[in-house]
């Protein structure tokens, strides 16, 4: 779920920081909405409301694999994106402008 959120910022990047498989938005709405879906995502895990959607409790040593493994998935997709390796891979070449 917080990969997907993620990678909301990342196909509208607001900075230069997270502009690595498309061009600079600048745009910072399409961040906040995610910043808000991350923040109700995790409010829903930490109330009785996790029930309704039948969550089972996530624990402190859950939340860290969450974390790191989401670090390192954010990590490694700006990696493929920023030097277009899946592109090189399949042979795909950038239209021309």
């Amino acid at each position: 779920m917080l990969a997907g959120i993620l990678l909301v910022i990342l196909v509208e990047p607001p900075t230069e920081w997270w502009a690595c498989g498309r061009p600079l938005s600048g745009d910072w709405r399409p961040t906040w909405l995610a910043a808000g879906l991350a923040a109700i995502f995790i409010i829903i895990n930490l109330t009785p409301l996790r029930g309704v959607y039948a969550l089972s409790p996530i624990g402190p040593d859950e939340t860290l694999a969450i974390g790191v493994t989401l670090a390192v998935w954010l990590f490694t997709v700006r990696l493929f994106w920023r030097h277009r390796v899946v592109a090189r891979f399949i042979g795909a070449t950038r239209p021309s402008a």
